[in-house]
C-alpha cells in the first residue's frame, strides 16, 4: 500500500488552490466555463493559480479564457504550450507538473461550475484534513436541456470520476505523476487520467464522494469522450482490460488483500446509496 503522505495542511482557515485546464479548439464554450469559474471563486479566497494547457488549438480558445482569467488580480494565471497536439490526458498530466496550490480542480473546457462549487470543495477539505480526494456529481445537459445526472461510482470496487468532478491535495502529486509515467511506458498508451487519479488516492489515502451536483458537464460531438473509436471484438476487450488492471495494480502496488478491501467498499457505498 503506498504510504499516506497526506499532511495535516487544513488546520489553517486558509487553503491554496489551483485549476488546471486543458484547452484545444474550444471556442464555442470556453468562455461560458471561463465565466463559470471565476464567478465560483469567492474574491477573498487569496491568490488562486489558473493553469491553462493550450493543445495547438487553431482557434481563439485561449485568447478567450485568458480574457476572463486575467480580468481577476487574485489570479495567477500560466499558460503552457504544447508544440505538438498530445490530446487532453497527456496535456492534464502536464499541467499538473506546474501547480503551486495545496488543492487540485480539474476543469474541462466546456462545462459549467455550479457558484458553489470551489467553496463546498475547499471546506470539506478543510474540515477533513485527511481526506485526499473528492468526487462529486455533475448534472448532464445535451441540447440545451438538463437529461440526468452522473454520479462517481465503484466499479468492481474501483472507484471511478469524470476527471471534471475531481479535486485532490498536491501533497502526492508528484509520486502521482511518476507512477502514471512508468503506467504510460508499461501499455505503451496514457491511461485515462481520471481514472487512474482514482484509482490512485483510493489504494493512498482517505477519499470520499459527494452526491451534490457541483458542475453542468455538456454532452456534445466534440467532447472527448464521445469521438468514434475503433470497434474492438469480445476477446480484443477482455485482454485491453486484463492487461490495464494489472498494469494498474502493479504500477500501484495494490496487493490481493487490497483488491478484495476494494470490492467490499463497492458492497459498502452500494448499501449506503440506498439508505441515504
Amino acid at each position: 500500500m503506498l504510504q499516506n503522505k497526506i499532511t495535516d495542511n487544513c488546520a489553517d482557515e486558509f487553503i491554496s488552490a489551483t485549476v488546471v485546464m486543458a484547452i484545444f479548439n474550444g471556442e464555442k464554450h470556453i468562455k461560458n466555463q471561463s465565466v463559470s469559474i471565476a464567478e465560483s471563486i469567492p474574491f477573498d479566497s487569496g491568490m488562486v493559480q489558473i493553469v491553462l494547457v493550450d493543445d495547438c488549438s487553431i482557434d481563439s480558445s485561449l485568447e478567450i479564457a485568458l480574457g476572463v482569467f486575467n480580468k481577476r488580480p487574485d489570479f495567477d494565471v500560466r499558460v503552457i504550450k504544447n508544440k505538438k497536439n498530445i490530446g487532453p490526458f497527456r496535456s492534464f498530466e502536464k499541467g499538473l507538473k506546474y501547480v503551486t496550490g495545496e488543492i487540485i480542480f480539474l476543469a474541462d473546457q466546456d462545462d459549467y461550475w455550479c457558484k458553489s462549487k470551489f467553496s463546498v470543495i475547499l471546506k470539506e477539505f478543510r474540515n477533513r484534513p485527511t481526506l485526499g480526494l473528492i468526487a462529486h456529481s455533475a448534472s448532464l445537459s445535451k441540447d440545451g436541456y438538463l437529461t440526468g445526472n452522473l454520479i462517481p461510482s465503484l466499479k468492481n470496487g474501483e472507484l471511478f470520476a469524470l476527471g471534471c468532478c475531481l479535486a485532490f491535495r498536491s501533497d502526492l502529486i508528484q509520486d502521482m505523476l511518476e507512477r502514471y509515467r512508468k503506467l504510460t511506458s508499461l501499455l505503451g498508451y496514457p491511461l485515462g487520467h481520471d481514472r487512474f487519479i482514482c484509482l490512485y488516492f483510493q489504494s493512498s489515502c482517505n477519499w470520499t464522494l459527494l452526491k451534490q451536483e457541483l458542475i453542468v458537464h455538456f454532452i456534445h460531438s466534440s467532447n472527448y469522450s464521445t469521438r468514434v473509436k475503433r470497434k474492438m471484438s469480445f476477446r480484443e476487450k477482455f485482454h485491453k482490460k486484463i492487461i490495464e488492471r494489472s498494469a494498474i495494480y502493479s504500477v500501484l502496488r495494490i496487493t490481493s488483500s487490497q483488491t478484495i478491501r476494494l470490492r467490499i467498499n463497492k458492497l459498502v457505498y452500494g448499501v449506503l446509496a440506498k439508505i441515504f
